[in-house]
């Protein structure tokens, strides 16, 4: 019968092509080489009954860990160009889920499209078709309760693995392709995350940097400086599948991803999932759940920060601090942030002439007595001040392991000594890959490889690059040279306050430590707000 059909037909030449898909969730029976055995052995079938015709081979089109839900697929979305271009006019799957898993997508393809573009489809099974012998076929009932029983196993599914990642999810087991920035998947159970060491280090000396003062944007711009990739790059340095949004991204970091990575509750060991979700398992445009809706467990995960230093941390961000650009040793003055008018809430800001440096409300600076009054202070009346109150306010502390706790943990620490080491060590494996390209260079210009324009330009363009590694790494080693002076102080501020009972200077990293915001009045009244666990022992008012 299928003899006589074929020698009824005009002579024809079908360029044919193999589709294949393959959706993540999908055993290794219906594997990618399973597929294409399938339809070679049919194709040598079809060769073998038809004598008559020509047929020649276009190409294979395969999607791996593609859902058949719709047609967001790079391969088939190829596939169908050249259909249309009429370069492809015969088409082999092994059955019709692989087309598509959308019924109204399913019987467009192969009642209209193909039909109008005169495409031979040819479905080896479920159901079994051929568009060429028998093209009435395409229209018989097999076809949409087909195509209605592929879409209904996706919406199973769908629901059955929703289902379980949700019950996942409520007893704070982690479900997502990749771990945020700063940790990594357990190698034993992915559900379960460890910190990565490297970037939860570079967390750390972020924070650091915001403590002593330094704003987002600076944070970002140090970062640059000293050629650390942001959290896109570094995915990409350790070979993760990872495709950002932008498709422009770079390496760079920028203010914004330093405000958010700093910010976010995981920080200190929560673990938030399920912020979006897809509309259905047809449509998966990513929609925003609402916050009710998110699966929040506390203690899931192996925390960074300390919830004082979270605390901290969005505290010092919101003080906006900068560097002067008239600051000689570029560093954040000592009360900047801190300093706030308690008539209209505005910051206390910093005035100099001549050597002589006081403060004054930053609203009265800008519109006179119409805006406030002008609250103002000389520095040295102030440091004074503060630095009496904090004395007196460490008698009254009950617990004094506290103060020893938050003093321990005013930056920089020792823990910023290792992130030092962690940076200047990937540095210097990325100058020993310069030196071997520059090395390679020339050999391949021996051997031909490169023109000598080539081995010129790619020589300049490597040297340029090994001289900003070599600046970078000098700029790391004085800076864990100056960390490692700095944590000595701060070992003696704690053996000092161990010996005395008290602090016998006042520093940035002192006030950071201890003081959340200090309030000046008129007349040298201040009131400072401290960060002690005792709430009758955090608020102490002084007369300058």
């Amino acid at each position: 019968m299928q003899k006589q059909q074929l020698e009824k037909t005009p002579q024809k030449i079908f360029y044919w092509a193999k589709y294949l898909r393959k959706s993540t969730d999908e055993d290794n029976s219906r594997s990618i080489h399973n597929q294409e055995m399938v339809l070679d052995g049919a194709m040598e079938e079809i060769v073998r009954w038809d004598t008559e015709n020509e047929y020649i081979f276009s190409g294979t089109f395969w999607d791996e860990d593609y859902t058949g839900t719709d047609s967001e697929r790079p391969q088939f979305k190829s596939l169908l160009r050249s259909l249309s271009n009429r370069q492809i006019n015969m088409l082999l799957v092994t059955d019709l889920s692989r087309l598509s898993r959308n019924i109204a997508e399913s019987i467009q393809y192969v009642q209209e499209l193909f039909v109008a573009l005169d495409i031979r489809f040819v479905s080896v099974q479920l159901p079994a078709l051929d568009s060429f012998l028998e093209p009435d076929k395409v229209y018989s009932l097999e076809v949409p309760m087909q195509s209605m029983m592929n879409e209904n196993h996706c919406a199973e599914t769908s629901f059955k693995v929703r289902r379980t990642f949700n019950r996942l999810r409520e007893q704070g087991q982690f479900i997502g392709a990749f771990a945020a920035y700063g940790w990594r998947k357990d190698p034993e159970d992915h559900h379960k995350l460890l910190l990565d060491k490297e970037p939860a280090q570079i967390l750390q000396l972020m924070r650091d940097w915001v403590l002593e003062g330094s704003s987002a944007s600076a944070v970002a711009k140090m970062l640059n400086e000293r050629g650390i990739p942001n959290p896109s790059g570094y995915k990409a340095i350790k070979g993760l599948k990872f495709y950002p949004g932008c498709k422009n991204s770079t390496n760079l970091w920028s203010a914004r991803t330093v405000h958010y990575l700093l910010t976010r509750p995981e920080n200190i060991g929560t673990l938030i999932q399920g912020r979006y979700r897809v509309k259905s398992y047809k449509i998966h445009q990513q929609v925003k759940t609402p916050q009710e809706e998110w699966f929040v467990k506390e203690h899931a995960i192996p925390a960074i920060f300390t919830s004082e230093e979270q605390a901290a941390i969005a505290e010092c961000l919101k003080r906006g601090t900068r560097i002067s650009p008239g600051n000689p040793e570029k560093k954040v003055y000592l009360f900047s942030g801190f300093l706030t008018c308690p008539d209209c809430g505005k910051a206390i800001v910093r005035k100099s002439v001549k050597g002589y440096v006081y403060y004054i409300c930053n609203t009265y600076k800008n519109y006179g007595v119409l805006g406030c009054i002008k609250h103002r202070i000389r520095h040295e009346t102030l440091e004074k001040a503060v630095l009496v109150a904090l004395q007196q306010q460490i008698a009254l502390a009950v617990n004094k392991q506290e103060v020893i706790r938050r003093l321990d943990q005013a930056p920089p620490t020792h823990r910023q000594g290792e992130c030092y080491d962690t940076m200047i060590k990937a540095r210097n494996r990325d100058w020993e890959k310069i030196v071997r390209f520059k090395q390679g260079l020339y050999e391949d210009w021996k051997n031909g490889d490169l023109t000598k324009e080539e081995y010129h330009a790619l020589k300049a363009k490597y040297t340029e690059r090994e001289e900003k590694l070599q600046n970078t790494l000098r700029l790391l080693q004085e800076e864990k040279e100056q960390v490692g002076c700095t944590a000595k102080k701060g070992d003696s501020l704690i053996s000092d306050y161990l010996k005395t009972g008290t602090v016998n200077i006042l520093t940035r990293e002192i006030l950071v430590a201890l003081v959340e915001r200090i309030f000046v009045h008129e007349k040298g009244e201040i009131t400072i707000r401290f960060r002690f666990a005792d709430e009758c022992q955090r608020v102490a008012a002084v007369r300058a």
